[in-house]
């Protein structure tokens, strides 16, 4: 009798949950896929997102997923363009100039140049050890980061080969040129180091903080860099730091210090205006380049994902890569950058590492 009377009530409560799990569901804007990489259709690719996953490492399956105008997510997209090629081995970044995009393969030691329109290969630029991301400074000219080569190579897009190279003395990461230099950041050895492109040599060197992932240029003209304490060897990880830099007097402003050492911010980019950071530590976090503080409460809160990169559209849209497990396909999820209001959500490929607009 007692299982008798309590199997309504466990129904009951089943079916409630049903219910909730149910309304969840619909409370998120429907999940864009497109899940016939091989099908004939054709995209335009002259607006939209490019979403570059790394794919697992040794597995050799990094691919390019894209977002069109329409919230449309389409994948494999650079097999699509090119009768089946496989990307490559860890895909790092990618990079416009003129009519020609730059995707970089890490593991595969390699560059794959594009038509940005069609996605279809123009050609490559072998010999790099492991490169990270490609600067193009002029249509013969482009400087690409290197982990386990210690320099800045230099190469030309045109003829796809290496030209020379820069020595920097540890594995480097983002870079960027503002007003006739360029500043990359220097992972190993905790530097912002300034290089005249004119003559291919370093101006000089700024120490920083150990891990020196992203940089980028503010409202201001001043250029923000973010270090994630870990270097090259973790062993010695210290707190992470983030920094913005005057170039005009070669001066730091400011020097924001996370509290915990175990943190490993990343993912920082910057809004249309060039007013608001945005980055990543665990939750997803704002900040305004007149804040004199870190923020201590976040703008979107991880809730169960795993926030790997960001990226920001020029109409104001924040593009939040969750990599799940690092073995399944990622989701890519998509805010209002002045309210986080979820708009859309994607599914695209495995690892979502960088956002590329097209325009």
């Amino acid at each position: 009798m007692k299982n008798i009377k309590k199997t309504p009530i466990i129904f009951a409560i089943f079916a409630f949950c049903l219910l909730l799990i149910g309304c969840a569901e619909e409370s998120l804007p429907p999940q864009s896929t497109d899940p016939t990489p091989d099908s004939g259709e054709r995209i335009d690719f002259s607006q939209g997102i490019f979403v570059v996953n790394e794919g697992n490492f040794g597995w050799g399956h990094g691919s390019i997923s894209f977002i069109d105008a329409q919230g449309k997510a389409h994948q494999e997209v650079f097999r699509r363009a090119n009768e089946g090629q496989i990307l490559g081995n860890v895909a790092q970044s990618m990079s416009f100039y003129n009519e020609k995009a730059f995707i970089v393969v890490n593991n595969s030691q390699l560059i794959e140049v594009v038509d940005r329109f069609s996605l279809k290969r123009i050609g490559t630029i072998e010999g790099l050890r492991s490169p990270r991301y490609i600067l193009p400074l002029s249509e013969s000219k482009a400087y690409v980061t290197d982990m386990y080569e210690a320099c800045v190579w230099i190469v030309n897009p045109q003829t796809l080969q290496i030209t020379g190279r820069i020595d920097v003395g540890g594995w480097c990461e983002q870079l960027i040129v503002h007003e006739g230099k360029v500043y990359v950041c220097n992972f190993s050895d905790g530097q912002l180091i300034e290089i005249d492109p004119n003559r291919d040599e370093i101006i000089t060197r700024h120490n920083i903080g150990l891990g020196a992932t992203h940089i980028l240029l503010d409202a201001n003209k001043k250029i923000w860099i973010l270090c994630n304490g870990n270097g090259a060897n973790r062993i010695n990880a210290e707190n992470p730091e983030l920094y913005q830099y005057d170039p005009t007097n070669g001066q730091f402003l400011q020097r924001f210090v996370f509290p915990e050492r175990e943190s490993s911010p990343g993912g920082l980019c910057i809004s249309p205006d060039g007013q608001q950071l945005f980055f990543i530590n665990g939750d997803i976090f704002r900040l305004h380049i007149l804040d004199e503080h870190l923020p201590t409460s976040s703008f979107v809160p991880r809730d169960g994902r795993l926030f790997y990169s960001l990226g920001i559209s020029s109409e104001g849209l924040l593009y939040a890569a969750d990599a799940i497990d690092y073995v399944q396909d990622g989701n890519v999820f998509v805010y209002n950058i002045q309210t986080a209001a979820l708009l859309q959500t994607h599914k695209v490929g495995v690892i979502p590492t960088q956002f590329q607009e097209a325009k």
